[in-house]
């Protein structure tokens, strides 16, 4: 009898874990628009990658979707993530893109270039020449090679 219930046990305790860090794992951070609309035809929007986002992989990255109906030209995001015990962690890169197609989106992640030990702060920012510049950021926890993103 204790074979079966420890069965069924198991599967159940999976799907508790996985219900409870769905709400951990999307992001409720805002954009921010930072200057006057350029071209209403041409939106950007940020994503984040984390650990939660990318079944646990060791890294940390971003996403940049062209939700408009214009291509976006020539676009520089700038990510940084800073934080940590002691301010010990701090990570800046900065990206160029020619453009982003509309309805398309581009992205890059860090695979193991990050450790540490504590809260982190990430922020990226996003420029193009046809499009309102959007700034996001995101609290989130270092713990070695990962980073988990909780906003």
């Amino acid at each position: 009898m204790k074979k079966r219930t420890s069965k069924k046990i198991l599967p159940f305790g999976i799907c508790m874990m996985l219900v409870l860090t769905i709400p951990i794992a999307t992001s409720i951070a805002q954009e921010i628009p930072t200057s006057i609309s350029k071209n209403q035809n041409t939106e950007l929007k940020i994503l984040f990658f984390g650990s939660l986002r990318s079944f646990l992989l060791p890294g940390v990255g971003y996403g940049i979707e062209n939700r408009g109906d214009e291509t976006a030209y020539n676009v520089t995001a700038t990510f940084t993530l800073e934080g940590g015990l002691s301010n010990s962690i701090y990570f800046t890169d900065t990206w160029n893109y020619t453009e982003i197609l509309p309805r398309y989106s581009v992205g890059t992640s860090w695979l193991r270039a990050i450790d540490g030990f504590g809260p982190v702060t990430i922020t990226v920012n996003v420029y193009a020449s046809n499009a309102e510049a959007v700034e996001k950021t995101a609290r989130g926890f270092q713990i070695g090679l990962r980073t988990f993103i909780f906003g």
